[in-house]
């Protein structure tokens, strides 16, 4: 999205082989892609070590006073190809930084038989006027054919902190 301080716009570009890229434009038009890549698979052994791939970028409420403006979350797949989401802020949309806590932001439901507990994609995030967000995406369970759309609420203005909403 555009930033008020700056008329060059940037956008994520579509990852390759695992890594995310970055692009900016002054038109939204035509894109000039940066070198390198603002997020690359994690060490080994961590749960994005297998690659990372869609994302979804916002400004975050009152982000400014804690320095970090912006935040990505992230699809990230580990060693044995399970998926989860990572978490990565920014204080200018180029240079990112993964979540110190090195852990996923949220995990498949380890619910048994649970619509979402095989695997989880696709994170998009809607910041909330008190701070807090949505997290919606797309889940997939046992059975395998059938994907659903979930979505889960952070803790407040912790966004590291996600609980399943569940309909009553």
């Amino acid at each position: 999205s555009p930033s008020a301080r700056s008329s060059t716009l940037t956008r994520l570009s579509r990852p390759r082989h695992g890594q995310i890229g970055i692009a900016r434009s002054s038109d939204c038009v035509k894109w000039d892609p940066l070198p390198g890549y603002c997020l690359v698979p994690g060490a080994e052994g961590t749960f994005d070590c297998g690659g990372v791939s869609a994302r979804c970028v916002v400004e975050q409420p009152g982000g400014e006073s804690n320095g970090k403006r912006f935040v990505m979350i992230y699809e990230a797949v580990d060693a044995d190809r399970q998926h989860s989401f990572g978490m990565a802020t920014s204080a200018d949309g180029i240079k990112w930084e993964r979540s110190p806590s090195g852990q996923p932001v949220f995990e498949p439901s380890t619910t048994e038989g649970a619509w979402d507990s095989v695997a989880i994609s696709r994170p998009w995030v809607v910041p909330m006027g008190d701070g807090s967000a949505r997290l919606y995406y797309v889940g997939r369970g046992a059975e395998g054919d059938t994907q659903g759309l979930g979505m889960a609420v952070s803790d407040g203005d912790n966004w590291e902190k996600w609980t399943r909403y569940e309909a009553e």
